[in-house]
């Protein structure tokens, strides 16, 4: 790839950045000690707030989790991309074996990255590239039960008023009928499917790509790019 004069600057920006944030931030704190009757109540509290008014009593009370995750806490306060040097993080993100990965990829669903630059303008590459870096071309998607994650991260430490966002929206994915329950699994943060969108994304930005009537960023491939 020849890279112009704005896309170096682009480049050495990010580096710089990423080298500043990796000095700035700390070692990775221990998992805290989370009370499961604080989760309760706090769950109690928002099943009746306005974030959640549209979800049904039976899909908030069906999907509650019996108790705190505290790991995604420990997370929440450790982002190992601002822990490394920044050409270790970038060479984490791009190896030969992904290169090769995304030169299958891009053979196989050919057809499919057609219609999205036909329809959107977006070209392969970059939708290879956001598929390449999120899941690894579908392969890793996530394994943390989101609902748990989301609960805990909507009672417990920072950002509480987000989480509760992205939590109230999850239950709405799985009511709607989208993505089965079982399905419902990603990282720590609430990300989940080949692409890994956060739930707020997926409502707002989420297509049927082929046409079988659900929005399944988890299974369907033309769906998620």
């Amino acid at each position: 790839m020849r890279l112009t004069p704005v896309s170096t600057l682009s480049l050495l920006s990010l580096a710089v950045g990423l080298s500043f944030a990796s000095t700035a931030q700390a070692a990775k704190p221990p998992a805290p000690d989370l009370s499961n009757a604080e989760l309760q109540q706090c769950l109690d509290g928002l099943k009746n707030s306005s974030k959640f008014s549209g979800v049904d009593g039976y899909t908030f009370n069906n999907y509650r989790p019996s108790q705190p995750d505290p790991s995604v806490i420990q997370s929440l306060n450790y982002q190992p991309e601002f822990q490394k040097d920044v050409w270790d993080y970038l060479s984490s993100l791009v190896d030969k074996e992904r290169v090769e990965d995304g030169i299958r990829a891009k053979r196989q669903w050919s057809d499919t990255l057609r219609k999205i630059e036909s329809r959107y303008g977006v070209k392969a590459e970059h939708v290879l590239g956001v598929w390449g870096v999120e899941s690894n071309f579908g392969q890793t998607l996530g394994k943390k039960p989101l609902f748990e994650s989301l609960a805990t991260l909507s009672c417990f430490d920072r950002r509480q008023s987000y989480f509760q966002g992205e939590y109230a929206n999850a239950l709405k994915i799985v009511q709607n009928g989208d993505i089965a329950p079982s399905d419902m699994t990603g990282s720590w943060a609430g990300a989940f499917g080949q692409t890994q969108f956060m739930p707020s994304t997926f409502l707002e930005l989420a297509v049927d790509f082929d046409g079988d009537g659900r929005r399944d960023l988890v299974n369907s491939v033309p769906d998620a790019l």
